[in-house]
């Protein structure tokens, strides 16, 4: 793998990404231009106002406005050429590994499986971006970034507050398995407040109990068969968990 990656930087990236250094030079430039003229109009700003006798904070922040917007347009060419390296790279590495790679996936396969084994906080605005799928010795998987935002209103405005940022990974399990097991973060104290079970549409959950301390003391673990969920969290996939777990 190491030799394919070689080749790929080689032969594909390293000539792509030295013939892209011309326009991240110009786009580098056109910022530092923007920005001169960003801060030219703050102090512009600050003549006029200072040489009005009234109190003009309103027409100041006018001045800000138009400063606003000319760092704005000093950073599209770099934002865009950030963004056309970043699918260029994730692009090429996928078709090295033999995965497909999606910028903005509309919705990842099986994504509400998530939110019906209540993995999920409750949320009103989903975005998905860097979604990976394929196949690993006979598996397959996806795994992308999610962020999760719920609505809230106050007296005055509506806004969005993130309830959920990180990464959702899907994965199959090599064999047939009949039945459910569900793996969450322990809650600590507030275990005691929730119930020892928990449902699935109509399949009743059950806590499963485990002889690892450790395991027990970060996780939660749910299911409808003890024999099958203990068959699953063999001790080196449970100390796989914890390793995530650990900074």
């Amino acid at each position: 793998m190491d030799a394919k990656f070689q080749e790929l930087w080689q032969e594909r990236l390293q000539p792509w990404l030295e013939g892209l250094e011309k326009e991240r030079k110009q786009a580098t430039g056109s910022f530092w231009i923007w920005l001169f003229v960003a801060i030219a109009i703050v102090v512009v700003g600050l003549v006029v106002v200072g040489s009005m006798n009234d109190d003009n904070f309103g027409f100041f922040f006018v001045f800000l406005v138009f400063a606003f917007f000319a760092i704005m347009a000093g950073n599209s060419k770099i934002s865009k050429l950030r963004k056309r390296v970043k699918e260029e790279l994730n692009t090429a590495i996928a078709e090295a590994c033999g995965m497909a790679y999606s910028v903005r996936p509309y919705s990842p396969a099986r994504f509400s499986t998530f939110r019906q084994y209540d993995l999920l906080p409750v949320f009103n605005r989903k975005h998905f971006e860097d979604h990976f799928s394929g196949e690993i010795d006979g598996c397959d998987f996806e795994l992308y970034e999610a962020h999760l935002e719920q609505r809230r209103r106050s007296k005055n405005r509506t806004y969005y507050v993130t309830v959920f940022r990180g990464v959702l990974m899907r994965i199959t399990f090599p064999r047939k398995v009949e039945g459910v097991t569900v793996i969450t973060r322990d809650q600590g104290w507030l275990n005691s407040l929730q119930k020892l079970s928990r449902s699935f549409g109509s399949t009743k959950l059950e806590r499963i109990g485990l002889v690892d301390p450790k395991f027990e003391k970060a996780f939660e673990v749910y299911g409808n068969d003890q024999v099958l969920a203990r068959y699953m969290l063999t001790p080196s996939f449970m100390e796989r968990l914890l390793d995530l777990e650990r900074p």
